[in-house]
C-alpha cells in the first residue's frame, strides 16, 4: 500500500496548528506554574479564611436529635451544597455520642470542614491564593476528577502536538537535518543532566 506523504503531511500540519491554537492557554499555564513551583514560588498569606451558615430544614433536625438520630446525608450534603457551593465530600464522619456529623471537602491549596448539629450547621473554609491554587492544580492536586480528566486531556494533547512537529520536520528537506540534530540534542539534555547532576543512590 503507497502512502501518500503529501496528504499524511497535510493533515499533520492541520492537527499542529490546531492542536496548539486549543492548547496555547494550557500550555501557558502549565509552563508558568512549572517556574513557580520549581522555584517554590507561593503566596499562602493571600488565602481566605471564613465561615458560611447551613440552614437545615424540621426534617434534617429531626434526624439529628438524640431521640430520633438518623441524618439524612444526602439531604444534609445537598444543602451544603446550595449554601457554600461544594460539592462531593471527600469524607464524612458521624458522632452519635456528640450528636453531630462532620463532612470534610478536599479544596486545591485548602479545605473545607462542615460541622452539622440539630440546633446549628457551619461550614469553615481557609483557601488559598491564587498562585498556591495555581500550583495545586499543575499537579492535579485536589481538583476533583474532572479537572484530572482535563489533564489527562491536555496531556494528550500536548503528545500530539510534539509528534505532529516532528512529522513536519521531515516535510522540510533543507532543515531536517538541523532539526533532527536539534531533536536529539534536545532529548538527550535531560538525560545528561539526570545522569551528571541529580542525587542519585546509584
Amino acid at each position: 500500500m503507497k502512502v501518500n506523504w503529501a496528504r499524511f503531511y497535510r493533515w499533520s500540519r492541520w492537527l499542529h496548528l490546531y492542536t496548539s491554537a486549543f492548547l496555547f492557554v494550557s500550555l501557558v499555564f502549565f509552563a508558568v506554574t512549572g517556574i513557580t513551583l520549581n522555584n517554590g514560588w507561593y503566596d499562602d498569606d493571600g488565602g481566605e479564611q471564613g465561615e458560611i451558615l447551613v440552614e437545615l430544614t424540621k426534617q434534617m433536625k429531626a434526624g439529628l436529635s438524640e431521640s430520633q438520630w438518623d441524618p439524612d446525608l444526602k439531604l444534609i450534603g445537598e444543602q451544603i451544597s446550595h449554601a457554600s457551593g461544594l460539592q462531593a465530600p471527600d469524607r464524612v464522619d458521624l458522632s452519635p455520642e456528640f450528636l453531630e456529623v462532620i463532612f470534610e471537602y478536599k479544596l486545591p491549596a485548602g479545605r473545607a470542614v462542615a460541622t452539622v448539629r440539630a440546633d446549628r450547621a457551619w461550614v469553615e473554609y481557609e483557601s488559598g491564593s491564587l498562585l498556591s491554587v495555581a500550583n495545586a492544580l499543575h499537579k492535579s492536586r485536589d481538583g476533583g476528577k474532572i479537572w484530572e480528566w482535563l489533564v489527562d486531556l491536555m496531556a494528550a494533547g500536548m503528545v500530539v502536538f510534539a509528534l505532529t512537529g516532528i512529522t513536519l520536520i521531515f516535510q522540510n528537506r533543507s532543515r531536517r537535518f538541523t532539526a533532527i540534530v536539534a531533536v536529539i540534542l534536545g532529548g538527550m539534555t535531560p538525560i545528561g543532566v539526570y545522569l551528571l547532576g541529580v542525587p542519585s543512590l546509584g
